[in-house]
């Protein structure tokens, strides 16, 4: 059980690669002197000409061997571009749900967490996760089970966790067939809370584990009737990913997915999350909201930049089609400030993305 988000950016690199050039070699036409022709059957001098050849011959295949040394060794041109190419958000959940059916759904009394290891003791940095979500007792000991670990090396988090990532998403956190939490450091301040929702989910994972079969099918009734009015196409396609990689595991992911980030689930799933948040699930819904709108407002504003930057275009091409090259060039310096925010615009929003997705690897900027 993985938490996904949307991949944030889309940066890609052109590698162009020069070439070295190896000059052919011609064979050597210099024309020596001599008293005749020669002749095989001469005496001594019958092994000049087959000693000549020979050392024609392994001077031809040095040469070679050299050329080819000076075009292996040669250095590689590498152009790099970084268009600012951006993927869709993790949309903002929506306002509201249809009511929950009359259908009641008991809260399972004899839900109990699996008796913590008495060799792990919750870091100060882990423990503050369980406090920035509001879980409640039951919930921490859940999640204090699962000896969680925070992983700063995204090298380190993925082998951890092993599972294939698919395109366009970046994991943040996972829960694993050996009963542990992995979480991934976020280092921005405006995005680490998102720890906590992270957190959350993996927790929820750990309960939906220990639900009763009857409990469980309860609760799965009620999530799928109030994911068919939710109208998000992320949360869709988030879907489809875990189709992919987790056959079978769609209600699993939806009790930690609804559980988190999405308010107003009815009376039904509000009662029985509040065995696992003692605040209504607010601060938890509020941080998962927070994080997506820091790349959903960055993405508003860049579309608008770039929308200004087209029609200011269609403009000035057409002033050049008319010959005005005066009000060709007073639309210049506008354009040019345009575009000097847009393009600080896309560095702040893929500076967000490495914390998300590390830097990426040496070979592939070049």
């Amino acid at each position: 059980m993985y938490r996904f988000v949307k991949h944030r950016a889309n940066q890609r690199y052109n590698r162009l690669r020069g070439q070295a050039r190896m000059d052919q070699l011609t064979p050597n036409k210099t024309k020596t002197s001599g008293s005749g022709p020669f002749h095989p059957r001469r005496g001594a001098y019958r092994w000049v000409r087959p000693l000549a050849l020979a050392a024609a011959a392994l001077l031809m295949i040095a040469c070679n061997y050299a050329a080819t040394l000076h075009f292996l060794s040669s250095p590689l041109l590498w152009k790099t571009s970084l268009p600012p190419l951006l993927t869709l958000p993790v949309g903002t959940p929506a306002a509201g749900t249809p009511a929950a059916p009359a259908q009641h759904l008991t809260l399972p009394a004899s839900h109990s967490a699996p008796a913590a290891s008495n060799a792990y003791q919750p870091s100060a940095e882990i423990s503050q996760l369980a406090d920035a979500s509001a879980m409640t007792p039951a919930a921490r000991q859940l999640f204090f089970s699962a000896r969680p670990q925070i992983d700063s090396d995204r090298i380190l988090f993925e082998k951890h966790c092993q599972t294939q990532v698919m395109k366009n998403t970046v994991e943040l956190g996972c829960f694993t067939t050996d009963n542990r939490i992995y979480l991934l450091r976020l280092t921005d301040p405006r995005l680490k809370s998102e720890m906590a929702v992270t957190a959350a989910h993996e927790t929820l994972h750990v309960a939906y584990t220990q639900i009763s079969t009857t409990d469980r099918t309860m609760v799965d009734g009620e999530l799928e009737t109030v994911v068919a009015g939710i109208q998000d196409a992320d949360l869709l396609q988030r879907l489809k990913t875990y189709r992919t990689l987790e056959p079978g595991q769609r209600d699993n992911e939806l009790h930690s997915i609804l559980g988190t980030e999405y308010p107003a689930l009815g009376d039904q799933l509000e009662q029985y999350y509040s065995q696992y948040f003692s605040d209504g699930r607010r601060a938890v819904v509020l941080a998962a909201q927070t994080f997506n709108l820091e790349f959903s407002q960055r993405e508003a504003a860049l579309a608008a930049l770039q929308g200004q930057i087209k029609t200011m275009r269609r403009q000035m091409q057409a002033d050049l089609s008319q010959r005005n090259n005066a009000a060709y060039n007073q639309l210049v310096p506008q354009i040019n400030a345009l575009v000097k925010q847009y393009n600080q615009a896309v560095r702040d929003y893929n500076g967000l993305s490495r914390d998300l997705m590390g830097e990426e690897p040496a070979a592939a900027n070049q």
